[in-house]
């Protein structure tokens, strides 16, 4: 799983440290700074994706989804590999970083020798390993775009990392680490934490479901190559265009997944029962059991099914695959859940994460989460530390970002606010209650 990453001078995003747990809450005023911090995670997992050795290209550009790998492919959603960088410098390699993966996101005021970097650190059960990647305008590369990377890592019980590098002596415009590592000489076991640690990093997507979307009402209008099995977070799309088709698909594809959803499902709608092709409908019948008769299902079309319920089924098919995201982030996750059900949708997804050593990398996956939602915030109030304010900073136009925990203790500590402290696994905490918490929201100091 991943403890920490930073972000250097995306967009708004001068200097940006964030340490994560299983569900992650950013909470704040529009145009602060969240939705670029989304687009900060899934843009470098994006640029990790290209990198792998065993990548695999699906469609050509201008495709709008998740893309992303799952498995063993990586699935370059916009990625044209017969496209000409910048310049006419011969056909784009896979790997390459071109312009606009750098110049449209590059904070506006900072200088031209300034990079764009990410940096993490991932544990596994076998070890750790720390990844840095910056992207720097320079005229000597073919794209006038230069990547830098830096991976450490060590297996268990060594702690001190050892360190490869690519682009750091010689300038490269490839995302080529990974293809430098699958030539050397790793041990067995280091071979195979590296591999696992870019597969979770490709595996960090990004949606804003709508409701019209999720039922179908929207014509999904983007070219679908129907692979085997099937590629749900592409499929599925950010807005969730695809979830109808996509429940189908796996129905006939995976059943071991289709039963995994359906599961995950009867713990958040116990009525819920499934989906299957309908002899007439042109969409698929969504079947519930409304009546104490086992036997008896009763169908109905997607329209009319909550905009809770569909949300929670594309949450629920993505935590369901054999392999499911490292990274899951989603945009105003309150959308379509009524404000009684969202304890209990938040429970749900935290149970979806699952404990510290749910699996091998620690948590099942991981949840960034944006609300503008006093409710939200209520349901956090036993997880302050993995609730983070951004606010805008005028001067120099950059955000600024701190957890919630932090605040609330120097309100407590002022007497402003009521509170306690008490340890918690270890640590010291502050507590305060969920009502004090919307005081604070409906009071202007962090409210959305």
């Amino acid at each position: 799983m991943f403890e920490w990453f930073s972000i250097e001078n995306y967009r708004t995003h001068v200097q940006t440290r964030i340490e994560l747990g299983p569900v992650n809450l950013l909470i704040g005023a529009n145009n602060a700074g969240k939705s670029n911090l989304l687009a900060a995670l899934r843009h470098f997992s994006r640029l990790a994706a290209r990198g792998r050795p065993d990548a695999r290209i699906f469609g050509g550009a201008g495709q709008a989804s998740p893309g992303g790998p799952e498995e063993d492919e990586s699935v370059g959603q916009d990625e044209g590999v017969d496209e000409q960088p910048p310049g006419g410098a011969g056909p784009r390699d896979r790997r390459s970083v071109v312009d606009i993966d750098f110049f449209p996101h590059r904070h506006r005021l900072a200088s031209q020798t300034t990079p764009m970097a990410w940096r993490c650190s991932w544990v596994h059960r076998r070890g750790r390993v720390e990844y840095e990647l910056e992207l720097a305008e320079d005229e000597r590369v073919a794209t006038r775009v230069a990547c830098r990377e830096r991976l450490g890592f060590a297996l268990y019980p060594r702690k001190a990392l050892k360190w490869v590098t690519s682009g750091v002596e010689t300038p490269t415009h490839l995302v080529a680490l990974q293809g430098r590592l699958a030539s050397s000489d790793l041990a067995p076991g280091e071979e195979e934490l590296v591999t696992r640690f870019f597969k979770d990093l490709a595996t960090c997507y990004c949606f804003d479901l709508q409701p019209a979307f999720l039922r179908g009402q929207v014509a999904d209008t983007r070219r679908i190559v129907d692979a085997d099995p099937p590629r749900i977070p592409w499929e599925l799309g950010v807005e969730g265009v695809g979830l109808q088709r996509t429940l189908l698909r796996v129905r006939a594809k995976e059943q071991r997944t289709f039963d995994n959803f359906r599961a995950a499902m009867e713990r958040f709608e116990p009525s819920f029962r499934g989906v299957k092709d309908h002899p007439t409908w042109e969409y698929p019948a969504w079947q519930f059991r409304l009546t104490p008769d086992a036997q008896r299902f009763d169908d109905f079309p997607p329209y009319v099914v909550s905009d809770g319920v569909l949300r929670a089924a594309a949450v629920a098919l993505l935590t369901s695959m054999r392999n499911p995201p490292a990274l899951i982030l989603l945009e105003e996750v309150e959308n379509g859940v009524n404000q009684r059900n969202l304890a209990s949708f938040l429970a749900w997804l935290r149970q979806a994460a699952g404990p510290s050593d749910a699996s091998d990398r620690g948590h099942n996956t991981q949840f960034v989460l944006t609300s503008h939602s006093a409710g939200v915030l209520r349901e956090f109030s036993e997880h302050l530390r993995h609730v983070f304010h951004v606010r805008l900073h005028s001067h120099g136009y950059h955000s600024v970002i701190r957890d919630l925990e932090s605040i609330v203790s120097a309100l407590v500590d002022a007497g402003a606010l009521p509170g306690e402290y008490e340890d918690s696994q270890g640590r010291r905490a502050v507590r305060v209650t969920p009502g004090d918490l919307t005081e604070l929201w409906f009071g202007g100091s962090i409210g959305g």
